[in-house]
């Protein structure tokens, strides 16, 4: 029978429940007897291995709910991952397209217009030096022209000056007036003479060449200073001879004895010792007490004929200095700021309104014009 009181299973002749301990009268009678299959009761039911198959389960459902956790969040951490290496990924591409973009544009640039971007300090295309030519004056018809080589360089407006704009050597031979009319029929036999340059060109100089008595552009040697009536002289060793040109009073013999320079000067009416007075239009002084020359790159460059082994050692940002140094000693002034803040910084530099532009070689002496070459094709090769 089941207790009336828990709902157990007791025995039908019990008196009292052993679950509970309700007490019933011996041979009590309900009236509504309880049937044991009301309960779903089951005397082989294993209440503790129900617990642990429920407990079992919990655990499961606890493993299955924490590893599908666990696989979000590493999901989560791998797109995040993804998406950092993305970013990274596309910056570099960004930069990488902007450096591009700005190199393809300086091509551009070089290719279109290649004298901007050459040095405003004299690079130069070499042929070779004639110290003493000018440019030419415009000639007649009859006229044989027999170009002179020269050194090709960078002007100050960034034009290279070219042999045609440079040194040309002209012999003119005069047409009189009244046969201009018969000269015009031989004018087509002309050309082959202006192809074949004649050697005895260079033997007859015009008014438009500077005369041999003339002094453009030489390295003389200082002797010494000499005052005599009120009047101040140099003396100076140039091709061997001594010479005389005028100069300020306060010219002193430290200044001028035994001191290398460049010299440019025109001869005048005026003799000492029974030799012409030069009248200096341009000079440079190398080896003064005012030249620092400790600031020089190759303090001897316009005084020595250099060779390789003397630019050894030198890097391409030297000896891009040292050669425009030879311009800065006769006062060149340069459109690029670097080259031009360098020189200003030197106790020596000083700029010279009087320099030329347009022909820079006859600012130079032979010595200096060779070492131009020198350094440029050394400065080529390390490149």
């Amino acid at each position: 029978m089941i207790c009336r009181e828990c709902g157990a299973k007791i025995e039908d002749d019990a008196v009292k429940c052993k679950f509970c301990g309700a007490v019933y009268a011996e041979n009590e009678v309900y009236d509504e007897p309880v049937s044991e299959e009301t309960y779903g009761a089951d005397d082989d039911v294993d209440i503790k291995a129900i617990m642990d198959e429920n407990e079992a389960k919990r655990v499961a459902q606890i493993d299955k709910i924490s590893s599908e956790k666990k696989a979000q969040l590493q999901e989560i951490e791998k797109r995040r991952v993804d998406k950092k290496r993305r970013q990274r990924r596309n910056r570099f591409l960004i930069i990488l397209l902007v450096l591009l973009c700005g190199v393809a544009v300086a091509a551009c640039v070089y290719y279109i217009n290649p004298t901007t971007n050459s040095d405003a300090d004299n690079d130069i295309t070499v042929v070779t030096s004639t110290p003493d030519a000018e440019p030419t004056a415009t000639a007649t018809p009859d006229v044989t022209m027999t170009p002179e080589p020269t050194i090709g360089i960078v002007g100050e407006d960034g034009s290279e000056q070219t042999p045609e704009q440079g040194d040309v050597s002209v012999v003119v031979t005069p047409a009189p007036i009244k046969t201009a009319a018969p000269k015009a029929t031989k004018a087509p036999a002309k050309p082959s003479s202006v192809a074949t340059p004649k050697p005895v060109a260079t033997k007859k100089p015009t008014s438009s060449v500077p005369k041999k008595s003339d002094i453009t552009s030489a390295l003389v040697t200082g002797i010494e200073v000499i005052k005599d009536n009120g009047k101040t002289y140099m003396s100076f060793n140039y091709n061997g001879e001594v010479c005389y040109a005028k100069v300020s009073d306060n010219t002193t013999n430290n200044f001028i004895a035994g001191k290398q320079m460049t010299l440019t000067a025109n001869k005048s009416s005026e003799t000492y010792n029974g030799k012409p007075v030069y009248v200096i239009t341009n000079i440079t002084h190398y080896n003064n007490s005012n030249a620092a020359g400790s600031s020089y790159i190759l303090p001897e460059s316009g005084t020595k004929l250099l060779s390789t082994s003397d630019l050894q050692g030198l890097n391409a940002q030297q000896l891009r200095i040292a050669r425009n140094e030879i311009y800065a000693r006769h006062g060149r002034t340069f459109k690029d700021a670097e080259l031009q803040n360098y020189f200003a910084s030197c106790s020596w530099y000083k700029p010279n309104s009087a320099y030329n532009y347009a022909n820079e070689n006859s600012n130079l002496n032979s010595i200096e014009k060779q070492n131009v070459i020198t350094i440029k094709n050394y400065e080529d090769s390390i490149r």
